[in-house]
């Protein structure tokens, strides 16, 4: 082909003369096509900024055609200038003839490899229909630049090609035909994730590299992983379970510094950016301490002696006791199926029940849903082990993926969950149960920048990265609050202050490090003081949460008053107890995530007339006066309540004497004291609404929606 350049790339002239073809070599445009020929099994196509040609590090059809020489690839180098994106007439003029000729289907198999920063990822993605089947490996790619597309990409407008109606502009459209797309990008960047978003979810593997930016290709490099993830993509056998282990390397790297300042910094935290730098260089210093303290490499020790000859042609190549691959588990297997990642296979061997299994890496899971779900539970509530009916072990999990953990409240959240599920035929899902417990915490231990805190953000980043090597999704569903179980002494404002503090800063935080763009639900249940006394503020502020921070949509699940209490633990529910109360946020978030409402019976207005007060509840079904004392009375000394009935949505309570001048209060299941601990609550209360269904945690126990302790002034003929 004519118009051949004056000088050649340093690694295209030092090629032997029989691999490369000169006669294709040439111009297009503002583009330079190179070709190595060398076998018709496979050719890798790489993408390069003509101004890094010979770059140490950015030249990168230069490292492509290395390592096509060592495998025996043929190959072909696209060079575009900077910040072109491949956007030339010529340039795609030429590829489509090139298609057309037949030239790709000399091969048997074709991979588009885009590193290079601007345009190559894009490049590798965007011509991909040129070659159906193709394999695509493409390292932080826009998926455009046309502004109408993405109009909140604003990183390259001072340099980018303004004509994006050429064909091949949009990389949402290219995917349909490829065989496999392999997606790095950092999942931190906002801009990257969203390009990655746009593409088809279903056509490609993404590689998340968190804090590496633009410069996922320069860091693989210097970690010595790229060769292998290259090969292994082109060869079709690339694991993201590989990838995010050997990934963890990063942490020592400058560029994983800079980039993780960066995210930390863009997003307000000044604080963590700083720690994370001084951490960043003491492990470096240590890291040196230690190279220089190490001894020299002992001599390799003198090769085996074997019994048979190295040249022996029939020697064996892998232990005689080799075998068939098989699973970890003593069950029975079925339909096993032995692929790159692992296995998967039907199998009995949880309960006796057959399901699907996947076992990755020596981990076992059931086989689900491509999207995680996850289940956190932050506070006071957090920590007591449950009785749960069945562990779930291979479909609710931790951050390690771990089956095993202790049975607390997450955990408890996760089977009703389940049980919830396969109560309507649904299947079951992968649940990350977070369980962050804090016996007696106290206002500052919810804060943002306490390390409690911190470590469940930690534990959701860790699941999410954990789920990556699975091909799985992470979507982090609900977080149970429990909260100021140790500052009783709260009042009521400063009470629904900080649950609206935490609560709002904690879904908005816990969403980033999920990688998600919604806010998981915030669940919570009202204490109930302790067995002596019931007088904190705190237990009114939890029963107003939905009311007071309507934009955060938290949702009561149920008071607590009307469960029993551990023997000598004046503030501690049963195990049971604490099973059952999760059972009901469990069941309260499905109805409200399936578009129903959920809130309990609480009281609204009371109403003087005479000897009877009328006390009006916001109720979702008429009220029901249960068995037991019925848990009103009145905030002052005054006549005692003689008896109480309830219809419809009021309760009316019937005085042996007259009211008292001045201001009133009617109280329900609040404000009590006792002298001595029953294992009860000093408060107690016997009003719920008609609601009712069987447990499926405890079958036989019927489960009640029991009105919320409240405080309400009484209000006089009409008048305060």
């Amino acid at each position: 082909m004519s118009d051949t350049p004056h000088s050649l790339p340093a690694w295209y002239a030092e090629i032997p003369a029989d691999q490369r073809s000169e006669d294709f070599h040439q111009r297009v445009g503002t583009a330079e096509l190179l070709l190595c020929e060398r076998d018709t099994k496979q050719l890798i196509i790489s993408f390069g900024q003509a101004q890094d040609t010979d770059h140490p590090e950015l030249d990168w059809p230069a490292w492509t055609d290395r390592l096509a020489r060592q495998k025996g690839w043929s190959h072909l180098a696209i060079l575009a200038p900077k910040d072109t994106w491949f956007r030339d007439p010529h340039l795609i003029q030429t590829l489509e003839q090139l298609r057309d000729l037949g030239f790709f289907k000399r091969f048997k198999d074709v991979a588009l490899f885009g590193a290079a920063k601007h345009g190559g990822g894009f490049a590798a993605l965007a011509f991909a229909p040129l070659i159906p089947s193709a394999t695509i490996i493409a390292f932080d790619p826009q998926s455009t630049l046309r502004p109408t597309s993405v109009p909140w990409e604003d990183r390259f407008k001072p340099q980018a090609p303004t004509d994006w109606s050429l064909p091949y502009s949009d990389a949402t459209r290219a995917l349909t035909n490829t065989k496999r797309a392999y997606v790095a990008y950092d999942p931190f960047s906002r801009q990257d994730a969203q390009h990655v978003a746009r593409l088809p979810a279903k056509r490609i593997t993404p590689l998340r590299a968190v804090g590496l930016v633009d410069d996922i290709g320069i860091a693989l490099k210097r970690l010595g992983l790229l060769d292998d993830l290259v090969i292994a993509a082109v060869a079709g056998t690339l694991d993201p379970a590989d990838w995010y282990p050997k990934l963890r390397a990063r942490r020592d790297l400058y560029i994983y510094r800079r980039g993780m300042e960066g995210h930390l910094a863009a997003r307000g935290k000044d604080a963590r950016a700083a720690d994370f730098v001084a951490a960043f260089r003491k492990r470096t210093r240590a890291r040196k301490a230690q190279e220089e303290q190490a001894p020299a490499p002992a001599p390799a020790p003198p090769k085996a002696q074997t019994s048979v000859p190295e040249d022996f042609p029939d020697r064996p190549e892998a232990p005689a006791l080799g075998g068939r691959r098989w699973p970890r588990t003593l069950g029975n297997v079925w339909a096993l199926r032995d692929e790159p990642t692992g296995f998967r296979y039907l199998s009995d061997q949880y309960e006796g029940r057959v399901m699907g299994f996947e076992e990755r890496r020596e981990v076992t899971l059931g086989e689900t849903h491509p999207l995680a779900l996850g289940i956190a539970a932050f506070g006071s509530r957090a920590g007591l082990p449950r009785p749960l009916p069945e562990d779930f072990r291979y479909h609710v999990v931790d951050e390690a993926l771990s089956g095993r953990a202790a049975p607390c409240q997450a955990r408890s959240h996760g089977a009703a969950t389940q049980r919830l599920a396969a109560e309507k035929r649904y299947a079951y899902r992968t649940l990350i149960a977070l369980s962050q417990p804090q016996a007696g915490i106290v206002a500052d231990e919810a804060l943002p920048e306490s390390p409690l805190y911190q470590t469940l953000l930690q534990r959701i980043s860790a699941a999410r990265d954990a789920l990556q090597g699975w091909n799985k999704g992470f979507h982090l569903d609900r977080i149970a609050l429990s909260l100021l179980s140790g500052a009783p002494g709260t009042s009521l404002q400063d009470a629904i202050e900080h649950y609206g503090t935490v609560a709002h800063a904690l879904r908005h935080d816990a969403a980033v490090a999920a990688g998600q763009a919604s806010f998981p639900l915030i669940v919570t249940s009202q204490s109930a003081g302790t067995a002596r006394d019931g007088r904190s503020e705190v237990i009114l502020a939890e029963g107003q949460l939905d009311i007071a921070h309507p934009a955060l949509g938290l949702i009561v699940a149920t008071p607590t008053y009307p469960y029993p209490l551990m023997d000598d633990m004046p503030a501690t529910l049963t195990p049971a107890a604490n099973m059952e109360v999760d059972e009901l946020e469990a069941l309260a978030v499905a109805i409200v995530q399936d578009g129903g409402r959920w809130y309990c019976p609480s009281m609204r207005e009371a109403q003087a007339m005479g000897r009877t007060i009328k006390v009006t509840f916001s109720t979702l079904a008429p009220l029901v006066l249960g068995d037991g004392p019925h848990g009103f009375a009145l905030s002052s000394e005054g006549p005692a309540i003689a008896g109480v009935q309830v219809s419809g949505n009021e309760a009316t309570l019937t005085l042996d004497g007259d009211l008292p001048d001045g201001p009133m209060h009617v109280t329900y299941a609040w404000g009590a004291t006792a002298p001595t601990g029953e294992n009860r609550f000093a408060n107690t209360g016997a009003i719920r609404d008609a609601w009712t269904r069987p447990s499926v945690m405890q079958p036989g126990t019927p489960l009640h929606r029991y009105a919320l302790s409240g405080r309400v002034a009484i209000t006089r003929g009409g008048k305060a």
